[in-house]
């Protein structure tokens, strides 16, 4: 949870109902079940469906203790399925949460050249979805990262792609 805020909000409960839904061979409560045990020895609170840290304290200390690297780890493959959630349920709010939660985990999370296009192209569509809505720092933001992306060699591997955040970034730079 400390990954993702001081506490849960509606992605952390879809994307468990979802993914237990599509993997039925999975416990069900793989999330639930770690921060219920966090409620009974007093780390979170848990009030109408929702955990919290019981203070900033305890939440910047639970981050600090996880690895850098597992931390990217866990913003990068946490962000990649409330993707796959948001686009399924077509929530433009929640795909740019899960775009945000890619970008956390940063290009070196990605296991390879296809999880790094897929990255490169969510951070393109988020910034397309930005800059229509007129947030023209956070659509830069969203092309400065999908170039981040990008693997040697991308112009000629990827040129539409490569094409297409550039000029966003630099129309809304």
């Amino acid at each position: 949870l400390s990954c993702f805020g001081s506490c849960s909000d509606r992605s952390l409960v879809e994307l468990e109902n979802e993914l237990g839904s599509s993997h039925p061979e999975q416990n069900s409560k793989w999330l639930s079940g770690p921060l219920d045990r966090a409620v009974a020895e007093g780390v979170l609170n848990k009030k109408d469906g929702q955990y919290q840290f019981v203070n900033d304290r305890v939440k910047d200390s639970a981050y600090d203790l996880i690895d850098p690297e597992e931390r990217c780890l866990h913003h990068f493959n946490y962000g990649l399925a409330l993707c796959s959630v948001a686009e399924r349920n077509d929530d433009d709010g929640l795909f740019l949460m899960a775009v945000g939660q890619i970008n956390l985990g940063g290009p070196k999370a990605a296991d390879d050249g296809g999880e790094r296009s897929s990255a490169a192209n969510y951070n393109l569509v988020a910034g397309k979805k930005a800059r229509t809505a007129s947030d023209f720092f956070s659509a830069y933001w969203f092309y400065d990262y999908g170039i981040s992306y990008l693997e040697v060699g991308h112009w000629t591997n990827d040129y539409d792609l490569s094409l297409a955040l550039y000029d966003g970034a630099a129309e809304c730079a």
